[in-house]
């Protein structure tokens, strides 16, 4: 059989009956190889169960011994129910390293949404310029103090978090999602939705009405959809949605490498194509392939239900203060067990009252090194807040009591206060200006003092 399927570590190759490839919004790309054996040669199934055990093997389809693929990791291997002993070999192209799904402890930083995602996922996805731009326009209210904490999970969670919470926020049409590169390793983050494409004037670029191979006009007719397609589902019904075949013929290798690189959504009459099936069988014996194409469209104003995540939790964590200016309503906190160079949070500090124009009010600022308590909303443009100081050690005097070890500042625009008695020391000076002062006393006023000089209206008063 000219269709053949070569394993690294097994140096001869197999027979491939046939293979598919598919391409679905929201999912990685797949490739599915199906192997014909026989009876006579099952015995090479010993051959492939011992490779896959062994490590990761790599897989490539070759036509004629010309690969029509890039190498992919086997990531599954089943049986058929086909009386001879098919075998059912499966990968995903889309394969990111595995650094990318260990949880780590960090905190992001950026201005806006594009500087977050391009600073920290750049590995993992790509886009358009299109969506590139909109990203830019997805400004945080804080800047790079809006900080986004990565808690126990990893960059591939922490990555699909954000894009959720974007989600929440966004208008249907703006929502986003990641979805298999057919022409690279990484994945898309594309528009979700068809009316996002026909806003921007997009949906022409993306069009396959056209069939270049052979000059041909696909034959089409209503297909069968085996499952139904999760991303349209909403409760118990099943949204609209139309199947097509499209009849290739011979598959040409010039043209296949060009239509295997396409990634959706792609565009057939004017309909949003969300998820395409290519499958290949080598009924020619070895001269020809036999290829069809299976499209699910969406009708106008049909939209796709996002397969999202629940949103972010409350997040709440103590720190160590490292960061202060008396008058600022920031602080600087750092996080313990929190990556070096990805510890550092910015804090909103928080007040029972601050004032007509925010800036007076009570203003209590945490000291250095002393530790506190913040905590971070669900909101994912909300900033950390400063919940208050956790007391690490016994205080000096018993409950109530308040003591401030820099200079206090009150400014009242007036006060009335009733007192069982008041105490006051002082141990160097007290001072007080006022336009005028009245002391009232029911009974008696006693000055104890060395010496006292008392000058009113130009006139001296000596008490001795």
């Amino acid at each position: 059989m000219a269709l053949t399927l070569r394993i690294e570590g097994i140096e001869q190759s197999f027979p491939a009956a046939a293979f598919q490839l598919h391409r679905k919004l929201g999912t990685p790309v797949k490739l599915t190889v199906f192997l014909q054996l026989h009876h006579g040669n099952s015995y090479r199934l010993n051959d492939l169960s011992d490779r896959i055990l062994q490590s990761a093997a790599a897989m490539e389809v070759c036509w004629k011994d010309t690969a029509l693929f890039p190498k992919v990791i086997i990531a599954s291997a089943e049986s058929t129910d086909n009386r001879e002993p098919e075998v059912m070999l499966s990968g995903y192209y889309n394969r990111l390293p595995e650094k990318v799904f260990v949880p780590r402890r960090r905190i992001l930083k950026a201005d806006d949404l594009k500087q977050l995602l391009r600073d920290n996922f750049a590995e993992m996805i790509t886009w358009e310029k299109a969506v590139g731009n909109h990203l830019s326009g997805v400004k945080f209210p804080d800047k790079k103090k809006t900080n986004h904490i990565q808690n126990g999970i990893s960059d591939w969670e922490m990555l699909h978090q954000l894009i959720n919470s974007y989600n929440h926020a966004a208008e249907v049409k703006d929502a986003l999602i990641l979805s298999g590169d057919a022409a690279d390793t990484k994945y898309q983050l594309v528009w979700a939705q068809d009316s996002k494409y026909r806003e921007l004037f997009l949906q022409k670029n993306r069009g396959i009405d056209k069939h270049p191979q052979n000059g041909l006009t696909p034959k089409l007719q209503f297909g069968r959809s085996k499952s139904k397609p999760l991303l349209l589902q909403e409760g118990n019904l099943q949204a609209m949605h139309v199947s097509y075949n499209m009849e290739h013929g011979d598959l040409q290798a010039a043209f296949w490498d060009s239509w295997r690189e396409k990634s959706l959504p792609l565009y057939y009459n004017d309909h949003m194509v969300y998820e395409l099936t290519d499958r290949v069988q080598n009924t020619g014996g070895n001269d020809f392939l036999e290829w069809n194409s299976f499209l699910h469209v969406l009708p106008d104003n049909q939209l796709l239900k996002l397969p999202g995540l629940p949103p972010a939790a409350l997040w709440a964590c103590n720190g160590k203060v490292t960061g202060r200016k008396p008058t600022s309503e920031w602080i600087e906190v750092t996080l313990d067990k929190f990556e070096a160079g990805s510890n550092e949070l910015d804090v909103r500090i928080s007040t029972p009252y601050s004032g007509k124009d925010q800036q007076g009010g009570l203003h209590l600022v945490p000291e250095m090194n002393s530790e506190v308590l913040v905590v971070k909303q669900p909101n994912w443009q909300s900033p950390v807040v400063l919940l208050g100081n956790i007391r690490n050690r016994e205080a000096r005097v018993k409950a109530p009591y308040w003591q401030l070890e820099d200079p206090l500042t009150w400014h009242f625009k007036d006060v009335s206060f009733t007192l069982n008695a008041l105490k006051a020391e002082a141990s160097e000076d007290l001072f007080f200006r006022s336009k005028n002062h009245t002391i009232t006393s029911s009974e008696e006023i006693t000055l104890k003092t060395k010496g006292v000089t008392a000058k009113m209206d130009n006139s001296e008063m000596h008490i001795q």
